[in-house]
């Protein structure tokens, strides 16, 4: 999404602008207030962590995986469950809603990118650890799943090609509440040649190597 100013902020800026210069020249025409030891030891505690303004793209742990074995859902049509491999010492359970658009022969032993720190969700009885990352048409009426690079090994780590957003720094686990892999997502997709991006940045492995999907200028999710 993009985000424009309008009159009103503009006024609202000016405002602002205004009382910072009348603040400022407040504190000018007074005098210092003495500063106790509590002061001195504020002045010298280093500062707060930015964790804020981290990017939510660098708080999202996109890693290389491979689908072991699918099976459907003993509760649910639309669902796959699924062992996965994503670089870890035993395979994570993983719950996908792609039962009505791929076969379920087309998911055994199937290489795929996976958001590793979802926060584990209940899905008809059975909890899911992990996002399969899929390409999808307007409409959804056409899924595939996303390819890491040939021969990429599962658990690999997957980032914006050149750290263009800054230092990966993935959450151990995404808090659900704050809707962070919901804004990653409005920019997440396929550019013309399928390739996985976000914000118009191919997402790659650490050599450079790019994911890519069969579905071009698509949503990914």
């Amino acid at each position: 999404f993009v985000y424009r100013r309008v009159p009103c902020a503009r006024a609202a800026f000016a405002e602002l602008a205004a009382r910072e210069q009348s603040t400022t020249a407040s504190t000018k025409s007074a005098p210092a207030p003495a500063r106790s030891s509590n002061d001195s030891a504020k002045a010298k505690a280093p500062a707060a962590s930015a964790g804020s303004d981290q990017p939510d793209i660098t708080k999202i742990d996109f890693r290389v995986a491979r689908i072991l074995s699918a099976k459907k859902h003993p509760d649910a049509d639309s669902l796959y469950v699924e062992r996965i491999d994503v670089g870890e010492e035993e395979p994570r359970t993983v719950i996908s809603g792609v039962a009505k658009f791929i076969p379920l022969e087309a998911m055994q032993d199937r290489p795929c990118v996976v958001v590793a720190n979802m926060k584990p969700a209940n899905m008809r009885g059975i909890k899911s650890h992990a996002m399969i990352l899929c390409a999808e048409n307007a409409d959804r009426t056409s899924i595939d799943i996303v390819c890491p690079p040939a021969g990429a090994k599962a658990g690999e780590p997957i980032r914006p090609v050149d750290n263009c957003f800054g230092a990966f720094e993935p959450l151990p686990q995404l808090n659900p509440k704050k809707k962070i892999f919901e804004r990653v997502a409005e920019l997440l997709g396929t550019d013309g040649d399928g390739a996985l991006v976000y914000d118009g940045k191919p997402l790659a492995t650490a050599d450079g190597s790019r994911c890519v999907s069969e579905m071009k200028n698509c949503k990914v999710r």
